[in-house]
């Protein structure tokens, strides 16, 4: 059964309430909750809310909900690959 999503989700995830993207004049918060207003320590950049003075430094990029830094890429030991079995 098809459901749109609850305001003020504009696309939602894995329930019609997990926000992916905010409708217009909302941020996305914590990668799953769209917010008018960022809270404190917070900005709205692009409609997400992300941590002030966060900059990640090189090799590492923002996290889904923009709050910490995780690295671009990942180096496994021979014989090993990122989640692979």
């Amino acid at each position: 059964m098809c459901q749109t999503c609850e305001e003020p989700c504009h696309t939602c995830g894995e329930s019609t309430s997990t926000c992916k993207s905010c409708i217009a004049d909302y941020s996305l918060y914590l990668g799953t909750k769209c917010v008018q207003y960022c809270p404190t320590k917070y900005k709205s950049q692009d409609s997400v809310c992300v941590y002030e003075g966060l900059i990640c430094p090189a090799g590492f990029e923002l996290n889904q909900s923009k709050d910490g830094c995780i690295p671009i890429t990942f180096d496994c030991a021979e014989g090993y690959m990122i989640n692979g079995e």
